[in-house]
């Protein structure tokens, strides 16, 4: 048996050395139409937080005849804290009042949970070709830099910035209104975030989702597969394997509610590259009331306080090893699988999930966002095949090996800006936040290209008495393949929508040298 125990500290932080206000401009085919103004304090602004997980495991494994079982038990801790951070003061236009929060004065994570973990391996003949193995274990999610919407740093939840509808009446593209008046005057639309440099949180957490015991976020992963071999040193391995995620949360405003947001559709302009020639309605959008815009109470809970939640995956994966005679080893396989995930049920209750003023979003990868009306996606099975082979010159000690796989092209988007008078004949009015940028295809309608690539490698071993000098050649995109990885996914009718921006790296080569002794 065994026993163990993790700990850790970790300190993930984000330092910005900009000092005062900023004010960012957008332009709209050379129109301003939207400003971001922020504001830091001091000489520099530190985001950061103490993580402490704590984890105790205990394992065992045990062999009986032609079965062989592993199960293992885990408890994870999870805390976090802040130290002293704050904004503002004088000489700041939009924080004039100094916001401080001393170190372990606002909330943090304290979570608890405890997790299984189990295998399986069943020598079905007894002859030790044919295997059946199974594994099932539950999985917690990381807290990282990069899921900042889990963030419970308070200067993460107090607003630093804020965005409003810019006109430029005067054509001089200067910003001639009132930066610090939250409300609507002359050239400036209301603030979307009118806490901006106020010792106000846009957003608090839900303590029944940030402690106690089974609240946090996890994942379950299933695993199915029997192994053969076929022939002396060739085995082949098929697998089905499936992944599901529980305690989903979202982000209601608790400022806003149902009624306070108008659901509008669109018409898709006419453009040939568009399914159907375009010309077709999308749905399912919404925009908040004017009255409401600006006002940001953010609640973050479990998303089961207001409807259930799906997302899964599944796939099967296929593979080949061969360790044939003379030093040749050759691997390869397929993997086939899709992801589906449905939120449609939750974005009825709370149409705003999280996409609002604070710049964060649920972890979902279906809905989240009042101009996104896929709140269902369903992918199709897609397979990518990867292989590799080695073989071991004999006498002349030349080692030569390939690598080859075959990737799946991106889902692509045909982003369009939705203005007001877009958005007029359904909405009845204009905008309340300005323009919105709208996705005009469904996921999973049209991808990119599959992208298929060799790489060869070529090494000269050369021995002496006790050293080993191996000089080498890497030779990577073999076949020169130009295959576009990225496109201009900003939809325009008639402009360049799906124009290369990008392009697979061209053939180069690597000349190495490794000496040991």
């Amino acid at each position: 048996m065994k026993f163990g125990y993790q700990g850790g500290f970790n300190n993930p932080s984000q330092t910005y050395n900009h000092r005062g206000q900023i004010i960012l401009m957008r332009f709209n085919n050379g129109q301003p139409n939207q400003l971001t103004q922020s504001v830091v304090g001091g000489n520099q602004v530190k985001y950061t937080r103490n993580l402490l997980p704590m984890n105790f495991y205990a394992q065992d494994q045990w062999t009986r005849n032609r079965l062989t079982l592993q199960g293992g038990i885990r408890y994870d801790h999870m805390t976090s804290s802040y130290p002293d951070s704050g904004i503002g003061g004088p000489g700041y236009p939009d924080a004039p009042q100094v916001v401080f929060y001393p170190a372990g004065s606002t909330q943090g994570y304290d979570w608890s949970d405890v997790t299984p973990r189990m295998g399986a391996a069943y020598d079905l003949f007894g002859n030790g070709k044919t295997a059946l193995k199974f594994n099932l274990g539950k999985y917690m999610q990381a807290v990282t830099a990069t899921n900042s919407d889990l963030d419970l740093n308070p200067l993460t939840r107090t607003a630093v910035s804020t965005t409003r509808v810019w006109t430029d009446l005067d054509k001089d593209f200067q910003v001639d209104c009132n930066l610090s008046q939250t409300t609507k005057n002359a050239e400036c639309g209301d603030m979307t975030n009118k806490n901006l440099g106020l010792p106000v949180f846009s957003r608090t957490f839900d303590p029944g989702f940030v402690t106690g015991w089974g609240t946090r976020p996890y994942n379950w992963g299933l695993g199915l597969s029997v192994q053969q071999e076929v022939a002396p040193r060739v085995s082949v391995n098929v697998g089905y394997f499936r992944n599901w995620w529980g305690n989903w949360y979202v982000v209601d405003n608790r400022s806003t509610s149902l009624t306070d947001y108008t659901p509008y559709s669109i018409i898709a302009p006419v453009d040939s590259r568009l399914p159907g020639g375009g010309g077709y309605t999308v749905g399912g959008l919404y925009d908040l009331v004017p009255g409401k815009v600006g006002a940001v109470d953010e609640l973050a809970q479990a998303s089961s306080n207001f409807a259930e939640q799906k997302e899964n995956w599944q796939g099967v994966d296929v593979s080949v090893m061969a360790r044939l005679r003379q030093g040749i080893t050759v691997q390869g396989g397929t993997s086939t699988g899709r992801r589906y995930s449905d939120s449609c049920a939750l974005k009825a209750a709370v149409p705003e999930q999280g996409a609002g003023p604070t710049g964060t979003a649920n972890t979902s990868i279906a809905g989240g966002s009042v101009v996104n009306p896929y709140c269902k996606v369903v992918e199709p099975y897609v397979t990518e095949f990867k292989g590799l082979a080695s073989y071991t010159i004999p006498k002349a000690d030349v080692q030569v090996s390939g690598t080859w796989s075959s990737t799946p092209g991106n889902t692509l988007a045909a982003n369009y800006t939705v203005t007001s008078p877009i958005a007029l004949p359904s909405l009845g009015r204009t905008l309340s936040s300005g323009n919105q940028t709208v996705n005009l295809i469904a996921p999973n309608t049209i991808f990119a290209d599959r992208r298929n690539n060799i790489d060869l490698r070529i090494a000269k071993i050369i021995r002496y008495n006790r050293t080993r000098t191996q000089i080498g050649v890497d030779i990577y995109n073999l076949t020169n393949t130009d295959v576009v990885t990225s496109y201009n996914e900003t939809f325009v009718a008639g402009g360049t929508w799906l124009r290369p921006t990008a392009i697979q790296p061209a053939r180069y080569a690597r000349i190495s040298a490794q000496f040991d002794f």
